[in-house]
């Protein structure tokens, strides 16, 4: 019995000490869980206090850019980088990235030889055989805010200095607004740009009509299919001696040149079909000019056959108190094929009364006694164009083009553009 007992207590003892060691060896693996945890605890924490300060770096930049933004779009920006992108098209042109700006410089330089007959028996006037420079111009043209378009241009040819296009133009709204030096809205040929005639000449009436650039303000309505266009000029002053240099130098004694303009132009087909360029174009102007009380009378003159160094041998002197200009165009363009003419007619008002003013004459700029500030009467003579009826000019023409390489003539706003080779 003894012996049952004390083999029953080794076996419970036994069994107890074996439950023991499983025990300590299962806290001991648990222990080395807790730490393996608390290790991967530890890493993860310190990744995402990583990810944190990504986070917020990647904040601060946004908030840096931002601000940046701010200050460029207000005008500000301090002394950060220039946003700024340079083009080259035929000269260069800079602008920022947004297209908010931009700034292009432009110029050309044409040069003329003419051999021309004039004649001499019958005009009295030299044959011509000699070259010039046409055109020697330089500028710069822009835009500000996006819809600020300007531009400013100056004529350096035969060493003297013209002023051309020198204007401001809004664009924002559906109807554009143009202040400066611009031309007059008259006439197909007159609108287009030198660089893109069918020819090196202008049809003479362009030049014997006086259509040209004036100081003056427009209105004008641009759509694909048709164009309107209104201003009102005043022509810059004829050009008075000093009469007394100590005191000044007036430049004019009266009222300035006026003249109202106005143009429309219909596109009932201007499309592209198949690749081929089809417009049929219509348009109408009409301008009116009175002579300012201080101005000399309107004068009319033209070269022969309209070469730059013909001599004008179309010229009635100073005959327009005022006058009328009406135009009409038509063209159409088949691909390479195009065809263009203009009609125009210019009626004269000659002066009317008894007397009429002759500030052109030496008395008119003779030297003043008295005030010095008191400018002389303008002088008057008797009028010669007494019992004489009012004239009315007209000019014309027609021509027509064809590019055997295929290329055609681009039209845009009423007017057609540079045709791409």
């Amino acid at each position: 019995m003894t012996g049952g007992i004390g083999k029953l207590s080794r076996y419970l003892l036994a069994g107890a000490s074996a439950i023991g060691i499983l025990a300590i060896g299962t806290l001991e693996a648990r222990a080395t869980d807790v730490q393996q945890l608390e290790a991967t605890l530890q890493a993860m924490q310190a990744q995402m206090k990583q990810l944190q300060r990504e986070v917020a770096s990647a904040k601060a930049a946004a908030a840096s850019a931002q601000t940046a933004a701010a200050k460029a779009s207000s005008g500000g920006g301090g002394g950060e980088d220039l946003d700024l992108k340079v083009k080259w098209k035929g000269a260069p042109e800079f602008s920022s990235a947004d297209g908010k700006f931009k700034f292009k410089l432009r110029g050309r330089i044409d040069a003329d030889y003419n051999k021309i007959n004039q004649d001499t028996k019958i005009t009295l006037a030299p044959d011509v055989s000699a070259t010039a420079i046409r055109r020697a111009r330089l500028g710069f043209e822009g835009v500000a805010f996006y819809d600020l378009k300007y531009i400013l241009e100056v004529d350096f040819a035969e060493n003297a200095v013209a002023l051309k296009d020198a204007y401001i133009q809004y664009t924002g709204w559906p109807v554009a607004i143009t202040l400066g030096n611009f031309k007059t809205p008259n006439g197909l040929e007159e609108m287009m740009s030198a660089n893109y005639l069918t020819f090196m000449e202008r049809a003479a009436f362009n030049e014997a009509f006086g259509l040209d650039r004036q100081i003056g303000a427009g209105l004008s309505y641009n759509q694909d299919y048709y164009t309107l266009a209104a201003g009102i000029f005043g022509a810059a002053p004829a050009p008075q001696p000093l009469y007394n240099p100590g005191y000044g130098n007036p430049a004019f004694t009266g009222d300035e040149t006026k003249a109202f303009a106005a143009r429309g132009t219909l596109a009932p087909v201007n499309r592209e079909v198949a690749g081929v360029n089809q417009v049929l174009h219509f348009g109408a102007s009409v301008r009116t000019r009175e002579s300012g009380d201080g101005e000399p009378f309107i004068q009319y003159q033209a070269r022969a056959v309209d070469l730059f160094l013909a001599n004008r041998f179309v010229n009635t002197n100073r005959i327009g108190e005022s006058d009328t200009f009406w135009g009409l165009e038509a063209a159409g363009v088949w691909g390479p094929l195009s065809v263009q003419g203009e009609y125009a007619q210019l009626e004269v008002d000659l002066p009317g009364g008894a007397t009429i003013r002759n500030p052109s004459t030496a008395a008119a700029n003779g030297i003043p006694t008295g005030n010095p500030f008191v400018l002389p009467p303008t002088p008057t003579r008797a009028n010669p164009f007494i019992g004489v009826p009012n004239p009315t000019y007209s000019g014309w023409y027609v021509d027509t083009s064809l590019f055997l390489t295929g290329e055609t003539r681009p039209y845009k706003d009423g007017v057609f553009q540079r045709v791409k080779v």
